[in-house]
C-alpha cells in the first residue's frame, strides 16, 4: 500500500513538472512567433509586401494572395 502511493505521488511530481515544462516551451514559441512577426513586418516595411525577400521571410507575397470574392445575396 505504501509502495502504490509513494508511486502515485511521484506520477504527480512527474506530471507537474510535464505541465510546468509545456508551459515554458509554449511561453517560449510565442515569444519567438512575435519576433519573428515583426522581422516579417520590417522586410515588408522596407523591401514591400510583393518582394521576394519579404517572402523569404516567410511572409506571402501580395501577388500570391487570393482576390477576395463577393458572397452573392440570395433572394
Amino acid at each position: 500500500m505504501r509502495r502504490l502511493k509513494a508511486k502515485d505521488a511521484d506520477i504527480e511530481a512527474k506530471r507537474s513538472e510535464l505541465t510546468r515544462l509545456v508551459n515554458e516551451r509554449d511561453s517560449e514559441a510565442e515569444a519567438l512567433n512575435e519576433l519573428n512577426t515583426r522581422a516579417r513586418s520590417g522586410f515588408r516595411a522596407v523591401y514591400g509586401p510583393d518582394s521576394s525577400q519579404y517572402e523569404q521571410a516567410g511572409g506571402t507575397r501580395k501577388s500570391e494572395r487570393k482576390p477576395a470574392t463577393r458572397k452573392r445575396k440570395q433572394t
